[in-house]
């Protein structure tokens, strides 16, 4: 009788073997999510710490986004007029671009 009891529960109890099986798959697939994450996390903080110290970076981004430029540079700007204007919000290129249209009709 407790052998039948055990295996009603064994088989169709609320925690049953099928149940077990598919949670340690799922804790399985998880922990493998998981290793892959911190991976992938560790990856982009050392990239981080590389961009927080190249010079070369750093003034890259300086010159693109703040449109920087080094003592004795030039600027040349080509702009394509066939290529129709779209209405987006205004680049700081098109700023620059404006102005020394302006400079220039002076």
């Amino acid at each position: 009788m407790i052998t039948l009891y055990a295996g009603y529960f064994l088989f169709f109890g609320k925690n049953n073997i099928f149940r077990y099986i598919e949670r340690e798959k799922q804790k399985i697939s998880l922990q493998e999510e998981i290793s892959l994450l911190k991976m992938e996390n560790k990856n982009l903080m050392e990239k981080i710490e590389y961009l927080k110290t190249d010079t070369f970076f750093i003034e890259k981004k300086a010159r693109e986004d703040l449109g920087l430029v080094k003592e004795n540079e030039e600027i040349y700007i080509i702009i394509d007029k066939e290529v129709p204007q779209q209405h987006k919000e205004e680049r700081w290129i098109d700023k620059i671009i404006r102005k020394y249209q302006e400079f220039r009709l002076r």
